[in-house]
């Protein structure tokens, strides 16, 4: 959506509850009822937009956050998210067709979908900055594809719904995505999900830019 605050923000200004949403994760299990809000605006680099519906988290956020923006926020505009600097940009600026690095992403669910290749297959992914994997993968799809070895427990993950095991292992072959490629990368595989994501490792190392107009998604090394 786009925005979702905190309880404690959500009484302090004492937004109107508007009704209630379903929430949770890819999985679909365990899902919440979550109050709706209304705020009356919300201002980030001088860009205002009003009359904004909220979801309110339930308790305190894992990382201490007040909240999270999503990208339904900007609508039209073009908006840039550059870790190195940190900074995120706004702007009205398309980004241009046929450029080798930039890729049509759909957003049905809300969250930005990619096609990239993993060794020699097409693989819809959601994009996840969130997420600390490079690339996340449903087990029945790692069932398909030849591993250096034998995954194995690498560690354990946790949403706000769920908790579960992350198995690893490193892949025979590469991923591209709009132009660029990593060779070999280390797969987490997660039996809960049934979407692939491409994670934080992979977009630390990239300028990633949204043309929410055109639905377009661009990187720059």
């Amino acid at each position: 959506g786009m925005l979702r605050v905190s309880e404690s923000i959500a009484e302090s200004l004492g937004l109107e509850k508007m009704g209630e949403a379903i929430s949770g994760d890819p999985s679909g299990k365990n899902s919440q009822r979550v109050a709706i809000v209304r705020v009356c605006s919300v201002e980030v680099g001088g860009a205002e937009f009003g009359g904004i519906e909220a979801t309110v988290e339930r308790g305190p956020s894992p990382d201490g956050s007040d909240g999270v923006i999503g990208l339904g926020l900007f609508d039209t505009l073009t908006v840039t998210l550059d870790g190195r600097k940190p900074e995120l940009r706004l702007t009205m600026v398309p980004l241009p067709a046929g450029d080798p690095h930039v890729v049509a992403f759909t957003n049905e669910r809300g969250i930005p979908v990619i096609d990239i290749d993993v060794a020699g297959t097409k693989m819809q992914v959601d994009v996840d900055t969130g997420s600390p994997a490079l690339l996340s993968v449903p087990t029945e799809w790692s069932k398909r594809r030849t591993f250096a070895g034998e995954p194995h427990v690498v560690g354990h993950g946790r949403t706000t719904s769920n908790e579960f095991d992350i198995l690893g292992a490193e892949l025979k072959g590469d991923i591209s995505v709009a132009g660029y490629t990593v060779s070999n990368p280390a797969v987490d595989i997660v039996d809960l999900f049934p979407v692939a994501n491409l994670g934080s490792r992979f977009w630390k190392d990239y300028v990633v830019t949204f043309d929410m107009k055109n639905k377009r998604l661009g990187l720059t090394r």
